[in-house]
């Protein structure tokens, strides 16, 4: 471990189980993009750490995520039922975009990517519910949260966080009470591999992302 990656590490609550480089092929081309990947047994939340991150200065693109989450973070303040090993609990640290006014497609722009990496995994329709949900026959598998600071026009930092079931049975959801929710596991009788769902996700996402976000014009979604 370099010794710029140990000083995102005092926090005694966390609890690391590996820390290393996540390599993606850039949009299908032959080049690399190597992406520095924090994976914690355990956490507050995935969001709480990775904004911490940006304002220690870490790379953008890093990825924060854990096997389980005390205190996940939904929006407008809810709780995410971030159970251990039954989903993907992740947050990514985003080059701030061009404009503050783009960061209202930011969900969509996610959700889009996240679609397009289920299908990778299954061929059931999945959909977007807006501003920030993926749903699949009306429940909820996927939600995006995304935070950020701005000054006037320019963006300081964004993170953007997703929690995707993988393993939740129902009855996982019935004591939780939440009877709109549903997991991969449910659906599809199958759990996609974890690794290979964020490499696709960055796939998917990084390319549309930088050509969207970090350049003059109009978005087109």
């Amino acid at each position: 471990m370099a010794k710029d990656d140990r000083k995102f590490l005092n926090n005694k609550s966390m609890y690391l189980h590996n820390i290393r480089s996540l390599f993606i092929d850039d949009n299908n081309e032959v080049s690399l993009c190597k992406i520095l990947w924090y994976d914690f047994d355990k956490t507050t939340s995935t969001m709480d750490y990775a904004v911490r991150m940006t304002k220690e200065g870490c790379a953008p693109w890093t990825i924060v995520s854990a096997n389980e989450q005390i205190s996940g973070r939904g929006t407008q303040g809810r709780t995410w039922f971030s159970p251990g090993g039954k989903g993907l609990w992740i947050s990514v640290v985003l080059p701030p975009p061009l404009k503050a006014e783009y960061l209202s497609n930011l969900s969509i722009l996610a959700a889009q990517a996240l679609i397009q990496s289920f299908k990778e995994f299954t061929e059931l329709k999945f959909e977007i519910k807006h501003p920030n949900d993926v749903t699949i026959n009306g429940r909820k598998i996927a939600g995006i949260l995304l935070e950020s600071s701005t000054i006037d026009t320019k963006v300081l930092f964004v993170v953007i966080g997703m929690g995707v079931n993988f393993q939740q049975s129902i009855k996982d959801f019935e004591r939780e009470g939440l009877s709109d929710a549903t997991s991969f596991l449910i659906e599809t009788g199958s759990v996609p591999d974890r690794e290979q769902l964020i490499k696709s996700f960055l796939r998917n996402f990084k390319p549309v992302y930088e050509k969207s976000m970090l350049k003059a014009g109009d978005i087109n979604i």
